[in-house]
């Protein structure tokens, strides 16, 4: 009785933080465009994702176009595709440049909680020159 216990909760320990530490690849840019004030970012569809989690690094001027302290926004999406205006991250001024990060997601597994570490993939934007 006792090694089937031990048995029943090696099983357990072997086979259930499988399920919690799966990762799912960090996406594939294939667009990181920025045309007049308005910025697109497009990424490959990562297999197993049921929505992809996007970070915007905002960075802004702090004097001589030279950058200051990053603000960093996060956001979700279900697409492929996330797009806007520099003008969204305007706090007193427009930013100076911004990074996008973005990591697929899927279900979590019942009963998890926190973050998914998955890999990110980054592009950026200088929306104008830096420091002079």
């Amino acid at each position: 009785m006792r090694y089937s216990r031990l048995l029943l909760g090696l099983a357990v320990v072997l086979l259930v933080p499988a399920a919690y530490t799966q990762s799912l690849s960090a996406p594939t840019i294939t667009q990181c465009d920025l045309t007049e004030g308005d910025f697109t970012v497009s990424w490959d569809e990562v297999s197993g994702a049921t929505k992809y989690a996007v970070e915007v690094v905002a960075v802004y001027d702090v004097g001589g176009g030279c950058p200051g302290e990053p603000v960093v926004y996060e956001d979700t999406t279900l697409d492929t595709t996330y797009s806007g205006s520099v003008s969204d991250y305007n706090m007193g001024s427009d930013p100076i440049g911004l990074v996008f990060r973005v990591k697929a997601l899927d279900r979590p597994a019942k009963g998890s909680t926190g973050r998914q570490n998955n890999p990110f993939s980054e592009c950026t934007l200088i929306v104008a020159p830096t420091c002079e």
